[in-house]
């Protein structure tokens, strides 16, 4: 377990799609990706043997690839985008070209593929954390963090409904009240992890007042 800082992390919040507005909500579940990096960076987490992020059955294995090529996927098209608002004439060049990237979709069918990548992207990291094993140390203590970090955070009457970590990932369920409070949980989500992480954040598809977050050990563990 490594030592937590006790200044203030530089939190960066991104949307899941490239193409999205950074901090948007992107999808009807709310899905936002989001990073902690603190200057200088925390410690590599200690441990007795390497940690690795847990591949889990075939099933598991098989939705990581697809979520892996459904990003791949959308970061092609965000350049093929930027590329052509930008007008540039090497794009243009290439757009014939079988390795040139896929054109934008058709706003119908780009937020379809919207979609299917964050209900996916959920999927993988529900999964991922069923799959984890628990590490007994790390859990208790970055569970305790989380839990101290959050009563200091300023989300009115927020309620912190769940926090449970293994070895590589941890979910934070927060219960809100009224939209309000939920949009200022996702504006201080990345603010509540004590240490550098990257993961993700969504809406409870089964509780309208809860916000769910899932933040990796280390940036690199992130499914």
């Amino acid at each position: 377990m490594p030592p937590f800082a006790n200044a203030a992390p530089r939190a960066r919040r991104q949307p899941l799609l490239l193409a999205a507005a950074v901090g948007a909500v992107v999808t009807g579940l709310g899905v936002f990706a989001f990073t902690v990096d603190r200057s200088p960076a925390a410690p590599a987490v200690a441990a007795a043997a390497p940690i690795a992020a847990p591949v889990g059955d075939p099933a598991l294995a098989a939705l990581r690839a697809e979520v892996q090529a459904l990003r791949a996927e959308m970061r092609s098209r965000a350049g093929y985008a930027r590329a052509a608002a930008a007008a540039d004439p090497a794009a243009s060049e290439s757009a014939a070209s079988p390795e040139s990237p896929p054109p934008p979709l058709a706003p119908e069918a780009e937020l379809a593929a919207n979609n299917e990548l964050a209900h996916k992207e959920v999927a993988l990291y529900q999964n991922t954390l069923a799959a984890d094993p628990i590490d007994p140390a790390w859990s208790r203590e970055a569970e305790g963090r989380i839990r101290e970090t959050f009563a200091t955070l300023e989300v009115g009457d927020s309620l912190l409904d769940e926090v449970t970590c293994h070895s590589t990932l941890c979910r934070i369920a927060i219960k809100v009240s009224t939209p309000a409070a939920a949009d200022r949980v996702r504006r201080q989500v990345a603010a509540l992890v004590p240490w550098n992480t990257s993961g993700i954040g969504h809406d409870d598809e089964h509780d309208p007042n809860r916000v769910i977050v899932y933040a990796a050990r280390t940036p690199d563990l992130a499914p």
